[in-house]
């Protein structure tokens, strides 16, 4: 008997077709992220002779950058290219970082360390003040491809597919730096240069897939002309209470990726691969198994008691990074404190997971819900920004003032890095204690006891998360027993 034949599958829709286009672009684009972070850059500047200040310098330096977004704004409202800006600028921005593999080094063996290390920092501010001019116009275009009532469980769901090429990319990398260290015998670093060049390529092809997503030029009726756009949140309450939320947050937390590695690098002394499992795979593995539950508790109980129940728990990672820092170099077990931090890496991944996908969807709201929305968009990047550079560069002053610390407590040896991390977990104590219950929430249930909702609701998608990876192997096992029970009986059916 002939079996009925299958339904036919409508054609995917034009909106389908510019999701998925952005989500495979974001494979090439995670690649990118993670082959120019976490020990390659730290190792490179540090060996082009960067002090304390100049890691402190190095975080600021992206946020100083973005304020290039405010004109990319006014640019952006008044021609309504979107997509053009954003596809040049990126390209632009992707095209530096080759420069950035090449150019100090260069400057390193014909002038000295001092001319490679200002190279280094004069493109490193480049590639990030380019890429800021694109950033408003991506988040207006972003707003009108992705439909509201699927960004929470969208950009969960596209983070966690990227980290399939993002993991394998960290480890990958580690490999090599500790594989090959240096190819020649002036101790350049070639591999480093390597890494630098491939992540550039794999970020051309990321932008350049975004040329086959759809792009509708906003009418004139629904722009608003030149500075005006700027205007509005300046005056909105609303707005302003969750800009000083996040800028306190990201002062906080913006330095810390440098001094981490350059902690792990000079005082743990851990291998690349090391670094890099803590660092980069470790929050990715936590990411992969915790975005989703967090994207489908931003639909179910609004952006803030997300935030709030992310809050509560990255407060105590930046005291697990303390804990490193205070047992670092007082002749503790290297095992034990570098369990710390993957412990420690592993729940910052978790957390800060819950932290990007409320503040993407509150960003995504200003920018999509308003004729101003690039405005928004902008401005709230100016605050940020000012507030991570404020905090790159206050921190790199801190660690140069106490670069001698050597003061011994019952936790451990407080050095300079004991006192970075320390003062990040101060800030974001007074973030979530002092600006967090001003930010405007939704919905009925009061914010506490939305958050705790929220834990409970993102806890048990975890647990069953991981009880499905956990006897996945034996579903598997015994679906493909009973198929071949069944092949087997059909077959001896087929024989009498």
């Amino acid at each position: 008997m002939d079996k009925p034949p299958r339904p036919i599958s409508p054609p995917p829709t034009e909106t389908e077709r510019a999701l998925r286009t952005v989500t495979f672009a974001w494979l090439f684009g995670s690649v990118y992220f993670t082959a120019i972070a976490g020990a390659p850059l730290t190792k490179y500047a540090d060996w082009l002779g960067a002090t304390e200040f100049t890691f402190g310098l190095l975080s600021a330096l992206p946020f100083m950058a973005s304020l290039l977004s405010l004109p990319a704004a006014v640019l952006t409202d008044k021609t309504g290219q979107r997509k053009a800006i954003f596809v040049g600028a990126f390209l632009i921005q992707r095209l530096v970082w080759i420069g950035i593999a090449v150019v100090p080094v260069l400057a390193w063996q014909w002038s000295g360390p001092s001319a490679g290390l200002i190279a280094f920092l004069v493109l490193f501010g480049a590639a990030h003040a380019v890429g800021a001019l694109g950033g408003p116009a991506y988040m207006s275009w972003m707003s009108n491809v992705v439909p509201r009532r699927v960004r929470g469980r969208y950009f969960a769901n596209r983070r966690r597919i990227g980290i399939f090429t993002a993991l394998p990319t960290a480890l990958v990398v580690g490999y090599v730096m500790d594989r090959y260290g240096n190819a020649d015998a002036a101790g350049v670093p070639w591999p480093i240069v390597a890494i630098f060049a491939c992540a550039a390529v794999a970020g051309l092809v990321d932008i350049l897939l975004f040329l086959r997503v759809p792009h509708e030029v906003p009418t004139r009726e629904a722009k608003t002309p030149g500075l005006a756009s700027l205007k509005a949140p300046l005056v909105d309450g609303k707005f302003l209470r969750f800009a000083a939320f996040v800028a306190v947050l990201t002062m906080s937390a913006a330095p810390v990726p440098q001094f981490v590695n350059l902690m792990l690098v000079r005082e743990l002394e851990l291998k690349s691969l090391a670094i890099q499992t803590m660092l980069l795979v470790m929050p990715m593995v936590s990411q992969m198994w915790s975005f989703n539950a967090w994207g489908r508790a931003v639909d179910r109980f609004g952006k803030k008691p997300v935030m709030a129940a992310a809050m509560a728990g990255i407060i105590p990672v930046a005291g697990g990074w303390a804990i490193v820092a205070l047992n670092s170099g007082n002749g503790s077990p290297l095992w034990a404190v570098a369990a710390i931090g993957f412990v420690t890496s592993f729940m910052g991944g978790i957390f800060w997971s819950g932290i990007e996908v409320a503040n993407t969807n509150y960003v995504l709201e200003m920018v999509g819900s308003r004729r101003d929305g690039s405005g928004y968009a902008a401005v709230n990047g100016v605050i940020v920004n000012v507030a991570g550079a404020l905090g790159g560069l206050g921190f790199g002053v801190l660690a140069t003032a106490t670069r001698d610390w050597q003061i011994a407590t019952p936790l451990g040896i407080v050095t300079t890095l004991a006192v970075v991390m320390l003062t990040s977990m101060g800030l974001r104590i007074v973030a979530a204690v002092v600006f967090l219950p001003f930010v405007a929430a939704e919905g009925g249930l009061r914010t506490r006891v939305a958050a705790r909702e929220t834990l409970r609701f993102v806890g048990s998608n975890l647990y069953n998360n991981a009880q499905s990876a956990m006897f996945l192997p034996l579903r598997v096992g015994r679906s493909r027993l009973r198929e071949t029970s069944r092949i087997v009986r059909r077959v001896a059916k087929r024989r009498r």
